[in-house]
């Protein structure tokens, strides 16, 4: 899990940018097939707190020069689990309108789930094996 650090001023910020993905959300039509895929363990932990209702904004981040992110924040998680979703490491997003399309994308995407009632589906892959009464999860 890669930690960034996102300030009380991108959180300002990425609630009016929530506010137009939600807007855009709302205008496309349903799709009663829609359902999230998760691709990360971030995702996987906090999905069950993944609700519209639940996102607190959607902030994009420039990591590296030319290399652009998109988070969505969560209001409520329990200790010790992510506050953040976000793209991949490996995403490679060029500009901030490009970072802005995918989270757009993102928040459409919950949007539509939630709307549909379907369950996720998780795609993340990793070597995993049980021990005792525990799934763990290796990672290099």
């Amino acid at each position: 899990m890669n930690t960034v650090l996102i300030t009380n001023k991108d959180i300002a910020h990425g609630r009016k940018r929530l506010a137009k993905a939600l807007n855009k959300a709302r205008n496309q039509p349903n799709d009663p097939e829609a359902c999230t895929v998760y691709s990360s363990l971030e995702a996987v932990l906090v999905h069950r707190h993944v609700r519209i209702k639940n996102l607190l904004s959607l902030v994009l981040r420039e990591e590296k020069e030319g290399q652009w992110f998109a988070y969505i924040i969560l209001k409520k998680v329990p200790d010790g689990l992510p506050d953040t979703i976000g793209t991949k490491s490996d995403a490679r997003l060029s500009n901030k309108r490009e970072a802005f399309r995918v989270g757009c994308a993102m928040v459409n995407d919950i949007y539509q789930s939630e709307k549909s009632g379907k369950k996720p589906v998780f795609t993340f892959e990793t070597p995993s094996f049980i021990y005792g009464n525990e799934m763990v999860f290796t990672a290099y």
